[in-house]
């Protein structure tokens, strides 16, 4: 399939963002820097890889992985809000940008994530070279 035009991405970020509560620009911006997983409506994903209860197949199209996406920030934030962080350790109002701490943080999050990933591919791996 033909990936989308911008406009059309940006339709699925404005769609998602507001129904999870975050800022439209960190989903376009998940875009812009992954080109990864390579998705079965011929786009690339925001580089999600989803781990324990979703399987692959379940964010396998930019819809899915933009929804996805948009759920695993809010979790993010959400979670980060839950460890005292304030207002001002997200976004920096002076610079009008998220805080580098928090795109650290989202970054840190996303790379545990595929970590845990890839161990479960191993565990599955181990358990299928036991029972032969």
């Amino acid at each position: 399939m033909t990936p989308l035009a911008p406009d059309q991405r940006n339709y699925y970020y404005l769609i998602e963002a507001a129904r999870a509560g975050i800022h439209k620009p960190i989903l376009a911006a998940l875009y812009a820097v992954h080109d990864e997983p390579r998705l079965a409506d011929g786009e690339s994903g925001l580089g999600i890889a989803p781990v324990n209860r979703v399987a692959l197949e379940q964010v396998n199209t930019l819809p899915e992985q933009v929804q996805y996406g948009a759920n695993t920030i809010r979790s993010i934030t959400d979670t980060l809000i839950a460890e005292g962080w304030q207002g001002g350790d997200i976004w920096d109002a002076k610079a009008g940008r998220y805080t580098r701490r928090f795109l650290e943080a989202i970054a840190d999050a996303d790379l545990q994530a595929k970590l845990a990933f890839a161990r479960q591919i191993l565990q599955n791996q181990q358990a299928l070279l036991q029972s032969v």
